[in-house]
């Protein structure tokens, strides 16, 4: 009796060039897709660096006599000028952009770091993702919602379809899943809850706000606070617990620390070891 023939089977050579074929195709699709997403990503971390700087540089420049025009004379360099920040402890340390051919410098003639290079995509986020607060249906310089479209990072325009902001509205940007915003000089009001409820870990508060509401960065895991002299806010402004007496530090140790004598301004960061915030 002939035992029975067993089939192969093994992919044709047709078959496997289709699948070639198929995976060449999607390839062609994803990698340019990822390769793209890479550079938005290291845009991103460049606008929040350059963001940074300046905030830095106008907290350094507070208790500072100017002089020839220059916050940073006699510093020849742009390494030399962070390292001034870092000195003084307005900046953590040298930052680096993370797109090709950008680099961080010192513009004497505006008195601002901006990024050099090759046309530069630290673009403010998109008008289109804001929405103005109407008074009698006339847009007002206050924010009143965040489309999160636009996504995590947030870098807000100075101003939005032509008019100036001066204020962040109340619960504009409360729980859009914000992992870091910028927030432009010109601002002086920043309303109840208007960025509560994020994942927000730094935040550089401008030279030009006067106030801020409270609940405003409310349940944010903040560890960093750069903020400028004679701001008034109350103990829920930076809270991350609904009732404060249950952790003291988290609420009432930061507006004690700022309102005291070694408080005012300067950057903050919270000791999560000791719980306590600590001026730098």
């Amino acid at each position: 009796m002939c035992a029975k023939k067993q089939k192969n089977h093994g992919f044709t050579l047709i078959e496997m060039v289709i699948v070639l074929l198929i995976l060449a195709i999607l390839a062609a699709f994803s990698i340019p897709s990822y390769l793209g997403y890479l550079e938005n990503t290291k845009t991103t971390m460049d606008k929040v660096s350059l963001g940074s700087l300046n905030a830095a540089t106008t907290y350094y420049r507070i208790p500072k006599t100017i002089t020839n025009n220059d916050i940073f004379d006699g510093f020849s360099t742009d390494e030399a000028r962070m390292q001034e920040l870092i000195s003084k402890g307005c900046l953590d340390e040298l930052l680096i952009p993370k797109q090709k051919d950008i680099k961080f410098t010192w513009n004497i003639e505006s008195q601002k770091w901006i990024a050099s290079g090759v046309s530069i995509a630290l673009s403010y986020t998109a008008d289109q993702y804001f929405v103005l607060q109407k008074v009698l249906g006339v847009p007002m310089g206050m924010t009143n919602n965040y489309l999160t479209t636009g996504g995590v990072n947030v870098v807000i325009p100075p101003t939005i379809a032509g008019i100036t902001l001066t204020e962040i509205g109340r619960n504009s940007f409360k729980e859009k899943s914000l992992q870091s915003v910028i927030i432009p000089e010109g601002i002086t009001v920043i309303d109840t809850g208007a960025f509560s409820r994020n994942s927000l870990t730094k935040i550089n508060i401008p030279a030009s706000v006067t106030q801020i509401a409270g609940g405003a960065f409310q349940y944010n895991p903040l560890t960093e606070i750069t903020i400028g002299a004679g701001i008034i806010f109350d103990y829920t402004s930076f809270g991350t617990k609904p009732e404060p007496i249950k952790i003291p530090p988290y609420d009432y140790g930061f507006m004690t620390l700022y309102n005291s004598p070694a408080g005012g301004a300067g950057t903050y960061k919270f000791n999560s070891t000791t719980q306590t915030w600590i001026k730098q």
